[in-house]
């Protein structure tokens, strides 16, 4: 399953849009403040939940003009003239305007305070699954909390993170967490659900961190046996301040009378805070969301055992390609034509026509002439990973990393489908086909059958012998 899909969640960023009513014409300075009293049904705010945008408005009257803060964001009040402005949000949450008013005499001796609710996190990815219907954990108990976080040397520290709850979200900040895996255990505990050995399940929730992590755990189990598990999965957060969906899905099931679930957040970063969200499980028949297609997990492109990495840095390679048509007659393409960009560990090209959908059609190839190469033993094996990102569906991408001057002692040429999105192509432990010396290896993409203006970026190339 794939960790992200791209759905747009609308306008990303939204500031203030106002509309200015000039009020009517008043006299002089008379010494009295106007009574915000007076004015409490001139202000209305309305949330449209499916944009996640509120709009402000204030009926006019007559001698004062409205002035609003909103969230106690002074130093952008609006201060005179916003009769009607509009504000996105793209967290859920909820928030507060207070409302005042400006008369000949100066602003009113008091404010109204409104409150209004952004239910939903407008994702840019995959959103999860439907926290109302048929979520096992709607009704659950969220607010159970234990901790354990220790140093390095397993002992735990004397001031232990407080987790919050508030209205399904739940928060953890950390000052300090050891570095290895359980070493920053956080559980949901006895929240009165069951499971069962005879169904199958799914699991989501959104997460947003305030620093990247490298690989975060969330098990789920009994919770009096840690072992009677329905799922036990690494995850990674590659984005700070980005909400994320994190999910699984075909669980298969366990008998549980009482489940817990339990975050590990050992190898995290210090002064950290998770906000968890949207936590969801599901009986998979039951779920009538799709999730997008998991992504392999990648290999560590900056472990300095990558053999790629330094052909990045120094752009060791040059670029080719040749496109045929459906009788395999050359298109005449050059490398120029695919509007090639090379921006440190991505390689981005544009398809430049359409071509049959048959394999070897729309061929570019990264071929290593400039002074770098990567020779190969016979019997040498490696693993190896690079991440796609597509901008329409590739009804049929290959991948050849192959000997330079024998195509046909290769380490893997398998072609696949893949949608629009992202992809983690990933192989351990192969050999070369013939098993003889490759002085040199050559990387050749296929991507016969995309269509024209096709955006595609290859990246994240990780190559480690064995």
């Amino acid at each position: 399953m794939k960790n992200i899909a791209k759905y747009m969640a609308g306008v990303l960023l939204m500031g203030l849009t106002m509309t200015s009513c000039s009020p009517e014409s008043f006299d002089g300075a008379n010494g009295s403040l106007p009574s915000i009293n007076d004015y409490a049904d001139n202000f209305n705010v309305t949330v449209d939940q499916a944009t996640n945008i509120a709009t402000f408005t204030f009926t006019g009257a007559q001698g004062v003009t409205p002035y609003w803060v909103v969230d106690g964001d002074t130093e952008n009040a609006t201060r005179s003239g916003a009769f009607s402005f509009t504000k996105y949000w793209r967290k859920k949450g909820d928030h507060k305007v207070e409302c005042r008013v400006l008369g000949k005499n100066g602003m009113s001796d008091g404010a109204i305070t409104k409150t209004f609710t952004i239910e939903k996190t407008k994702m840019n990815g995959f959103g999860g699954f439907d926290t109302e219907n048929n979520n096992i954990l709607k009704d659950a108990n969220l607010s159970d909390f234990s901790t354990w976080f220790a140093n390095s040397g397993w002992a735990p520290y004397d001031v232990q993170p407080s987790p919050k709850y508030n209205n399904g979200e739940i928060s953890i900040h950390w000052n300090e967490v050891g570095p290895d895996r359980w070493q920053g255990q956080f559980a949901l505990n006895n929240m009165g659900i069951t499971l069962s050995k005879d169904k199958k399940y799914d699991f989501s929730c959104i997460i947003t961190s305030t620093k990247t992590h490298g690989g975060f755990k969330i098990k789920i189990c009994q919770q009096d046996n840690d072992d009677n598990l329905l799922m036990d999965k690494d995850f990674k957060i590659s984005e700070a301040g980005e909400p994320k969906c994190f999910y699984a899905t075909e669980l298969d099931g366990i008998d549980a009378s009482n489940a817990k679930i339990v975050f590990d957040f050992g190898g995290g970063q210090p002064d950290t805070e998770f906000l968890i969200e949207n936590l969801v499980i599901v009986d998979h028949e039951l779920n009538e969301i799709e999730a997008p297609q998991e992504l392999a997990a990648e290999f560590n492109y900056n472990d300095p055992k990558n053999l790629w990495k330094q052909i990045d840095d120094e752009q060791a390679f040059e670029e080719g390609c040749w496109y045929g048509d459906a009788g395999w007659g050359d298109m005449g393409f050059t490398p120029a034509d695919l509007k090639s960009v090379h921006q440190g560990a991505k390689h981005t090209i544009t398809i430049p026509a359409t071509t049959v959908n048959e394999q070897w059609h729309a061929q570019y190839s990264l071929n290593l002439t400039k002074g770098i190469e990567l020779p190969f033993e016979g019997t040498d094996k490696i693993d190896f990973s690079c991440h796609i990102t597509t901008s329409a569906k590739l009804p049929g991408a290959t991948f050849k990393l192959t000997q330079a001057d024998d195509d046909n002692n290769f380490f893997f040429a398998d072609r696949i489908e893949i949608k629009k999105g992202e992809w983690v192509v990933r192989y351990e432990n192969v050999p070369l086909k013939k098993e003889q010396a490759a002085a040199n290896i050559k990387f050749v993409f296929d991507f016969a059958g995309a269509e024209e203006g096709t955006e595609i970026t290859i990246s994240n190339i990780t190559i480690f012998k064995k």
